[in-house]
């Protein structure tokens, strides 16, 4: 390594994606610490640490030893077989562990690259769950630098590859209205040069910064310049409606990415995604590139990234991964959901399932057989009001053959009015078709039921428990 000591270090979460990759190739002088899920092997210029995000104890762990991070994780998907949840419960709960695990370590500063906010302030749902992370980030208290952009226009990155397969593919285009609709993208060399800057100047950390290059395109023009920078002009004729599913399936087919990706990018550009200011490069006094520019780099690094190969992350077999956002009654912590959590259930399956619900742990027994299901024992110590953690340590459900079946956990979020309750890394002991047909079906049914109940729940949480059950 370069730098001199771990303090001077920067760790990167989302170090092996689009932007992380070019930030550590660009600027091969500072010392990375890259977060990855798989056990990679260091080299000259980045020191890996295995870490999941979904994990708090990975990433605290992980985090040791350094005082400024920079966050780049976006929609990653766990490393479980199976995942339940949403994208924005999965960013939620991966950012609110970074934001734990940092505090842990000692971290000083974060740098996170959120995305711009329309002047309407309408918000999509995926501009809503980036302003939640932001919120996340910054709950415990650290400074956080947010740099917001629009679409970033580089060698692998998701906006460049669909504006490229769809030229390659499409000499005549019919496009809808969100194809009009004004966009501020931005050169991927210009993101990673100042995400470099602020390392070196804490001193700005606590504001939100926009990122653009200098002209402002419609999604069309961008299609039309790409056209001819890759030697295809298309032909596009555009009609005055929009059709979100329409659009989602014809940009997923034609530029051959997944619907992940396209449906994200396609409710974002329903609004204009304008840079309200730019003053972010007068201050750091780096020069902005142009779109044709970016397009031109964006072009010519393609050419060597698609001969280069990418690892891509280890999946954990036969694990399971479940993210549930439920409200939050007024006056409850996470310690009363988990205490209200084991007297509800108690009466919602008392028919097939006795639920024996103590203080630090929840037993699931098979009703006139006294077959133990499952065995969660509440761990971790000091205050448990806005997390509270079982290990899933037995049952005849629970591979728990290596003491590693996995957790359970409510945790209360920075938003307030709402709590995460989550499984992770959890290893059953069924047959997996028959898991995913017959357990898996059933904790999705209960936690929605638990969240209806709590949702039309009032009162202190021992009253309405046994209300409830009574």
């Amino acid at each position: 390594m370069t730098a001199a000591n771990d303090q001077e270090r920067v760790v990167v979460a989302g170090a092996s994606g689009f932007v992380g990759r070019a930030l550590r190739e660009r600027f091969p002088e500072t010392g990375w610490i890259g977060l990855s899920r798989s056990n990679r092997e260091s080299d000259d210029n980045t020191e890996w640490r295995q870490c999941d995000v979904y994990s708090l104890d990975d990433t605290a762990r992980a985090l040791r030893g350094t005082q400024t991070a920079v966050y780049l994780v976006h929609s990653m998907q766990p490393s479980s077989a199976l995942s339940d949840g949403t994208f924005a419960d999965f960013d939620l709960l991966a950012a609110d562990n970074f934001a734990r695990g940092a505090a842990a370590a000692g971290i000083r500063h974060i740098i996170y690259l959120g995305g711009l906010v329309p002047p309407s302030g309408e918000l999509s749902p995926h501009l809503q769950s980036r302003q939640e992370v932001e919120q996340a980030l910054g709950a415990t208290g650290i400074p956080v630098t947010v740099l917001r952009a629009g679409l970033v226009i580089g060698a692998g990155g998701s906006s460049f590859t669909i504006l490229t397969r769809l030229s390659q593919r499409l000499p005549v285009m019919v496009t809808p209205r969100w194809t009009q609709t004004q966009n501020q993208p931005v050169g991927l060399d210009d993101v990673t040069s100042i995400i470099r800057w602020f390392i070196d100047h804490p001193e700005h950390a606590g504001q939100t910064w926009d990122l653009g290059c200098p002209q402002v395109l419609t999604y069309n023009d961008m299609m039309r310049r790409t056209g001819r920078a890759i030697g295809r002009q298309p032909w596009i004729l555009s009609v005055p409606f929009f059709s979100l599913t329409l659009s989602r399936l014809w940009v997923s087919l034609f530029s051959g990415q997944p619907r992940e990706l396209v449906d994200p990018l396609i409710e974002s550009l329903r609004e204009p995604m304008i840079a309200r200011d730019r003053r972010v490069y007068e201050l750091s006094g780096i020069p902005s590139d142009t779109f044709a520019e970016a397009l031109a780099k964006a072009a010519s690094a393609n050419n060597t990234l698609s001969r280069t190969k990418v690892a891509t992350q280890a999946v954990t077999e036969r694990t399971v991964t479940s993210i549930q956002r439920l409200p939050l009654p007024d006056g409850w912590c996470a310690r009363d959901v988990a205490d209200a959590y084991g007297q509800w259930l108690s009466g919602a399956v008392a028919g097939l399932i006795h639920v024996e619900a103590s203080i630090d742990r929840l037993r699931f027994t098979l009703r006139g057989t006294g077959a133990m299901l499952l065995e969660l024992s509440k761990t971790g110590s000091g205050d448990d009001r806005d997390r509270v953690l079982f290990k899933i340590s037995g049952g005849l459900l629970a591979d728990n053959r290596n003491d590693d079946a996995g957790y359970f956990e409510f945790r209360t979020t920075t938003a307030g009015g709402q709590v995460l309750a989550s499984i992770q890394d959890f290893r059953p002991r069924l047959p997996w078709v028959i898991y995913k047909a017959t357990q898996y079906r059933v904790h999705a049914w209960v936690m929605r039921r638990f969240g209806t109940w709590l949702r039309f729940n009032s009162g202190s949480p021992a009253g309405a428990v046994v209300a409830s059950v009574s």
